[in-house]
């Protein structure tokens, strides 16, 4: 579980690093000047379906449809 930590760190950092860019104004004043975009940034449910799956997993050891 500690490399699904690992795991879930970098993709919930990317998930709400990429979602910035869908916001309105970021991609056109960010992205020219390659500058991050301003905090707070919010995680998708890509990641919060990650978060689940691992929280099962981590109980279960394993999935069930």
């Amino acid at each position: 579980m500690a490399r699904v930590r690992t795991v879930l760190d970098g993709l919930s950092i990317g998930d709400a690093f990429g979602q910035q860019f869908f916001a309105v104004g970021n991609r056109e004043t960010c992205l020219p000047k390659r500058h991050l975009p301003l905090p707070r940034w919010k995680y998708t449910d890509d990641t919060a379906m990650a978060l689940g799956i691992a929280e099962v997993l981590d109980r279960d050891g394993e999935i069930h449809q």
